[in-house]
């Protein structure tokens, strides 16, 4: 029995080694901080410099901090991991400027990516997730741009507070307690930060906007969070003017007969006919009456353009051919219904007189201006439609003619100068 016994102990033994073997223990890499001079502590951290520019090589578990300003942190598709304990901060940038960090997975830290006192910041292409607050601009943070990014799963996805001139673009905020919490009037701190074309879905709330202050706030997806917003006691903006439109609300029940800026003309515009009250303070004087979708569709002398589209259907295959001025995209939705499109151009980029199609039927689109962009308004009947939107003029044919008169300037310049050399000389 004895022998039984001792025999059995070795088995489990040997056994519980072998499992342990097989266990992948990840340890804690320790808080990697990039110094002043930029040099990367410790040196064995997965981060390869290339002077200004830091990439990942491997996920990291524990914390960076940021001491060196003009700095590009690329991610690389790998993450940054903590322990989610109180006060933890996956990517401290406090006291920085111009920083860009992109294509970090942000997890599991108390404060995701956090700011503080911080300027001119970049935070573009990041996955924020499993945080208890995503992203903190905190305390005097200003002129920040959060574009692109991914925030899900957090208690709080965006927290701007007692911070002012911040952006948020084209984000996709989904499935947190509170997607954006605006609390920007901290001390008489004002806010006047902007919120456009974001997707704010499936949150607990959608905007937490209590302690906010002359933010602008338009051209959003509000969808289905259990409260669109939340303590609006102070006056934000919830919409561009006619006729750029305000946010697309899950909720609104309104119709889209009129149009103009006083809804009150004949003929539908994608714009809702009433306001979508928010509370005594706050409305959205022009509801959209489908999601807000936006294309980038190329950048021209260091800008980027886009092509917007307001539409009850789903788009897909959206082209810009600059070379045959064309824009094209599909629209798909029930059979037997009617569908619109809603499409925003800005003037440089593709120019009137514009010719629209939908498959083999040309249609004439109602187009108003604000003398920036054209707004096309259209509909079709579903289900899958492919529409082209034919223009006149485009973007280089735009900039050719701005920079023939500049050459030939120049070149009456160098003339001249040319000319005043040889009688100086004569």
């Amino acid at each position: 029995m004895k022998r039984f016994t001792l025999t059995l102990a070795l088995l489990l033994l040997l056994s519980s080694t072998f499992a342990f073997s097989r266990i992948s223990v990840v340890e804690a890499t320790g808080t990697i901080c990039i110094r002043p001079d930029g040099t990367v502590d410790p040196p064995t951290a997965p981060i390869q410099r290339d002077g200004d520019f830091y990439t990942f090589t491997d996920d990291i578990y524990d914390s960076i901090v940021v001491k060196r300003d003009n700095v590009v942190i690329n991610g690389d598709g790998y993450a940054v991991q903590g322990s989610r304990e109180y006060g933890t901060r996956g990517i401290d940038l406090s006291f920085r400027d111009n920083v860009t960090i992109k294509n970090v997975k942000v997890t599991n830290s108390y404060w995701g990516i956090y700011l503080f006192y911080s300027s001119s910041v970049i935070i573009s292409g990041n996955v924020v997730t499993n945080n208890s607050r995503g992203i903190l601009l905190y305390w005097n943070s200003f002129d920040n741009t959060l574009s692109n990014n991914t925030i899900t799963g957090n208690e709080e996805g965006v927290v701007v507070e007692g911070s002012w001139h911040n952006t948020l673009d084209r984000n996709s905020i989904m499935n947190n307690e509170v997607g954006v919490l605006l609390n920007s009037a901290s001390e008489g701190v004002t806010g006047d930060s902007t919120l456009s074309r974001n997707t704010i879905a499936n949150n607990s709330v959608g905007i937490d906007s209590g302690g906010g202050s002359s933010d602008m706030i338009y051209h959003n997806n509000l969808v289905d969070n259990i409260r669109q917003i939340d303590g609006s006691d102070i006056t934000d903006f919830w919409d561009y003017g006619y006729p750029s439109g305000g946010n697309y609300w899950s909720d609104y029940d309104g119709t889209d007969m009129k149009n103009g800026l006083y809804q009150n003309e004949t003929g539908s515009d994608g714009i809702g006919d009433t306001d979508y009250i928010i509370d005594a303070n706050n409305r959205d004087r022009y509801p959209l009456m489908g999601p807000f979708n936006t294309f980038n569709v190329g950048s021209w002398n260091n800008v980027s353009y886009y092509v917007d589209i307001v539409s009850n259907a789903t788009i897909s295959d959206f082209n810009f051919d600059v070379s045959q001025r064309l824009i094209s995209f599909n629209v798909t939705g029930n059979s037997s219904t009617i569908g619109f499109s809603r499409v925003t151009i800005n003037n440089v980029l593709l120019g009137g007189p514009y010719t629209v199609w939908v498959d083999t039927t040309p249609i004439t689109p109602s187009i108003t201006s604000d003398g920036t962009n054209s707004f096309l308004y259209f509909t079709c009947n579903h289900s899958t439609k492919n529409a082209k939107i034919i223009g006149t003029t485009a973007i280089p044919e735009y900039q050719s003619i701005i920079i023939l008169p500049l050459f030939m300037i120049a070149t009456l310049l160098a003339v001249i100068v040319y000319r005043r050399k040889r009688l100086q000389q004569a």
